[in-house]
């Protein structure tokens, strides 16, 4: 406010009060909320994908995802989507990792992964390419939101 890069501690509560008497700070039972949200919903969301996205790839072996992150699996196939020169070295390096640290996860079926996944970021780029110039950022973001929500639904967090 007037350029301060924090509300002073009054003006705060004074919007948090108003959000809570306007009824658009109720969240109490938000977790049950999104609970009872009925499948169709759930199931909309996968319909706006991108044409030809069946399914989506498992992460790399790396020690990055081991938290079985939902947004980094997201994050890591967005940005090899919108780079230019294909999957980057980094990702290959990735899928390979396990092999290298001499993991008993470095099978044939790495490769197998390594080449889903490099299907789906050629899906997700010819998407990306189409979306409009005007509402590209707004696309980028529905369709990351998209992702990460298939990919809870699979049991990734």
């Amino acid at each position: 406010m007037n350029g301060d890069r924090i509300a002073r501690d009054y003006t705060r509560q004074n919007v948090i009060t108003k959000a809570q008497e306007l009824k658009w700070l109720m969240l109490d039972d938000i977790a049950g909320e999104i609970a009872e949200l009925p499948d169709e919903i759930i199931q909309a969301v996968a319909v706006q994908l991108p044409e030809g996205l069946t399914t989506l790839p498992a992460p790399p072996p790396s020690d990055t995802y081991k938290y079985r992150s939902a947004r980094l699996i997201v994050n890591a196939l967005l940005e090899d989507a919108c780079s230019k020169n294909g999957m980057p070295k980094k990702r290959k390096v990735e899928f390979r990792e396990g092999k290298q640290r001499g993991d008993k996860t470095a099978t044939p079926e790495n490769s197998e992964k390594s080449m889903a996944w490099e299907d789906t970021v050629n899906i997700l780029r010819s998407s990306i390419n189409e979306f409009d110039p005007e509402t590209e950022n707004h696309d980028l973001r529905i369709l990351r939101a998209q992702l990460v929500c298939l990919y809870r639904q699979e049991g990734f967090e």
